[in-house]
């Protein structure tokens, strides 16, 4: 087997441990990941919640903690 061969399989087996990793069998389908999607903002959103914190969008696009009463 050469080596690009070694790189496909190679490849493969680290996806299909990635996927297991994440709790899937297979490749999800559209609802399978849109149901990941929202279990991960659900778990996003009780450890902000826990934290006494909200979730904004910074200037940039990305997520930030801000904590309650900050004065924002």
């Amino acid at each position: 087997m050469d080596a690009s061969c070694r790189g496909y399989y190679a490849d493969l087996l680290g996806d299909k441990r990635m996927l297991r990793d994440h709790g899937f069998g297979a490749w999800p389908d559209h609802d399978d990941i849109v149901r990941y999607a929202c279990d991960i903002d659900d778990a996003v959103r009780a450890i902000a919640d826990h934290l006494g914190c909200d979730l904004e969008r910074d200037p940039r696009g990305g997520w930030t903690l801000v904590r309650r009463g900050a004065g924002r």
